[in-house]
């Protein structure tokens, strides 16, 4: 029998062939074990922008974690971190597989130069 289908004694837990358990040395409830599993999936990424006086708009912004992937290649998402450094001039991002890890692509530049290119 498979361990979904045997009965066990309600008083002992000991498996029984009849009503009648052999180590309570009666008839007694029968008891089913039934194993119902489920499993759920979090994902979490958080964003910060920095501000301080006299920078217009932020001067730090930094983001980890996952992101959705519009590619179908990609159903699990990509996990990324990423930080602007306006106070530095630098912009470093590296995005990975979220499923196997595998960097798919990494920048690390000056900003005016990440700029430039965006603007082509």
């Amino acid at each position: 029998m498979e361990e979904l289908d045997k009965i066990f004694c309600a008083e002992c837990n000991l498996e029984k062939e009849s009503k009648f358990c052999k180590r309570c040395q009666k008839e007694t409830p029968n008891l089913f074990k039934v194993c119902i599993s489920e499993e759920i999936k979090s994902r979490e990424s958080i964003g910060i922008k920095q501000k301080r006086p006299g920078f217009k708009g932020f001067f730090k912004k930094v983001f980890s974690g996952f992101k959705p992937s519009k590619d179908p290649r990609l159903p699990e998402g990509v996990d990324i971190q990423m930080e602007i450094d306006r106070e530095k001039k630098e912009y470093h991002q590296v995005v990975r597989n979220n499923k196997t890890g595998k960097i798919l692509h990494e920048e690390h530049e000056l900003l005016t130069d990440h700029k430039s290119k965006n603007k082509k």
